[in-house]
């Protein structure tokens, strides 16, 4: 099995794609699912992956981010005011 994340063309995704993804699953974690299930709801087999890859993106890893509810009300704030 491998550690990139899964495709539907089985090609690593551009940055754009990534940023989105982490953001979709900021807020779902901020919702309240939980880290592994937001994982997977926007396409990664390993949450290891998931995990450093949110972590660059946010500086913390998503259960520390998701616990620091200040931080995660600020983010999907910000989230929702801007067009995707």
């Amino acid at each position: 099995m491998t550690n990139r994340k899964k495709t539907s063309n089985d090609h690593v995704p551009d940055p754009v794609r990534k940023v989105h993804e982490a953001n979709n699953a900021a807020m779902k974690i901020a919702g309240g699912m939980s880290v592994n299930e937001a994982a997977n709801t926007v396409g990664y087999v390993s949450s290891s992956q998931f995990n450093r890859e949110f972590k660059r993106m946010y500086g913390k890893p998503p259960r520390q981010w998701s616990n620091d509810r200040t931080v995660a009300t600020e983010a999907v704030a910000a989230l929702g005011s801007h067009p995707t």
